[in-house]
């Protein structure tokens, strides 16, 4: 055993206070990040915001919606803060579940009661993107950005003829003739049919509404637009289904014009994601450094891509795609 007076013991004994010192202050300094995020999570309150200054927040409504938690969150977020002067929805997206567009048309609604909130279709806007743009205030759209397609589908494959000629069958026993219909293992019904049809009725009139009651139309003419086609931006506008061809630049402008905002406010990006938080990117790099302390590779994207869930694409679906439609 070392001696107390050993040069080496003693560089030893400094080194492990060095180490245990570190751990302490990033174990305190973790502590405080987490803390503070709790706090901003159940008030509903940024503590960065007053940082950023009054600005203008465009958020990002892009790829197949299926009702992400966390969008739905910094939407209510964004109305809670008071530096956050108004909004800017960028969509560029296909569609997704209804029920995903509900939820996003529902968020947006009662955010653009609290502040002035302005979608921009970038690409593409259509069907259950669509929806989510009747919420706000006013829409823009590029002239060659895509947009409509106005209706709910439900797909279901049926390989009942492969099976039969590979001498397959599926036995089925169910409490009800209606039960798990239709299926992919046996012809739909004339019944089943019908079951589904009464569903995708129900929601295409409830869509329908939407269209009526946020863009003025009334039924005759919401019927005429809402055959399930897309439209280009200008034939968008020339149909009232958009307000203006524009873009970011252009909703700026209007909002500006519109509520007094400063002619000089910023619009800044708000992302939903840990990697465009502030705070989650310290703990982040926290957890990076302690991963790689104790030797797991890649520390930050292996560990989160594990106990990241699959999207999925389930239920009614209004969405628009070339090979669908």
């Amino acid at each position: 055993m070392a001696e107390p007076s050993n040069p080496n013991y003693i560089l030893d004994r400094r080194r492990l206070r060095r180490k245990l010192t570190f751990w302490r202050v990033a174990g305190l300094v973790l502590l405080g990040f987490v803390l503070i995020a709790g706090i901003a999570r159940l008030t509903g309150l940024d503590p960065l915001s007053a940082a950023r200054g009054e600005h203008i927040a465009e958020i990002a409504i892009d790829g197949v919606i299926v009702g992400s938690r966390e969008r739905l969150d910094l939407i209510e977020e964004l109305g809670n803060q008071d530096h956050v002067q108004a909004v800017i929805v960028k969509i560029d997206s296909p569609g997704g579940t209804t029920s995903g567009g509900e939820a996003l048309y529902e968020a947006l609604l009662a955010l653009s009661t609290k502040k002035p909130v302005v979608a921009t279709i970038d690409g593409v806007g259509a069907s259950a993107a669509y929806m989510a743009a009747l919420a706000t205030n006013r829409i823009y759209a590029r002239r060659a950005s895509i947009t409509g397609s106005i209706g709910v589908v439900y797909q279901s494959p049926n390989i009942s003829e492969m099976m039969g000629k590979l001498g397959i069958r599926m036995e089925q026993i169910k409490s009800a003739p209606l039960k798990a219909s239709p299926n992919p293992f046996s012809p739909t019904s004339p019944e089943a049919r019908q079951a589904i049809q009464n569903l995708i009725d129900d929601s295409y009139e409830w869509f329908l509404d939407l269209v009526k009651e946020r863009r003025n139309f009334d039924d005759a003419t919401a019927r005429e637009l809402a055959d399930g086609r897309v439209y280009s931006g200008d034939r968008a506008l020339s149909t009232k289904l958009i307000d203006a061809i524009g873009s970011k630049e252009q909703a700026k402008e209007w909002l500006i014009s519109e509520h007094n905002l400063n002619a000089d406010i910023k619009v800044i990006r708000r992302a939903s994601d840990e990697s465009d938080a502030p705070l989650t990117l310290a703990m982040r790099a926290l957890f990076v450094t302690f991963a790689t302390t104790i030797g797991l590779s890649g520390g930050d994207s292996g560990f989160l891509s594990a106990v990241s869930a699959p999207a999925q694409l389930d239920g009614l679906i209004s969405v628009w795609h070339p090979i669908l439609d």
